[in-house]
């Protein structure tokens, strides 16, 4: 899951390298979600939550529901394409085209969140993920 309240880009990092060497065949990222009634919901901004979607655009998988006060959106969206995409070892990828599977399986284009179109224009074509 990315996006909770206190996670960090390190913290992400950190999940990124725990998963590696366990390559497993299959992932699901998911992002937080501020239910209602909950008080992430009531007060988002005591847990550093902002831009908060509307109800109606929800949906675990798609997109990043809100930004937090280490991450926004696009920066969520990132870290998703290279929880699906590392693989580590010799495997090399590359992450604007396998983003754009990711990103083809799961939005119209004109249904695409902005975020997510954004993060994946800042993929470099010639950038492989593992190093």
């Amino acid at each position: 899951m990315l996006g909770s309240p206190e996670q960090t880009a390190e913290a992400i990092e950190g999940t990124i390298e725990l998963v590696r060497p366990l390559n497993p065949d299959y992932r699901v990222v998911s992002f937080f979600q501020p239910f209602p009634g909950t008080s992430y919901w009531a007060r988002p901004e005591a847990y550093g939550l902002r831009d908060v979607a509307p109800l109606d655009e929800w949906n675990f998988h798609e997109a990043p529901l809100c930004a937090t006060r280490h991450l926004d959106k696009a920066q969520l969206v990132a870290a998703a394409v290279r929880l699906h995409l590392d693989r580590g070892g010799d495997e090399r990828l590359d992450p604007v085209a396998h983003s754009l599977v990711i990103a083809r399986d799961n939005w119209r284009d004109e249904d695409m969140p902005e975020e997510a179109a954004a993060a994946l224009k800042q993929l470099s074509p010639t950038r492989t993920v593992a190093s």
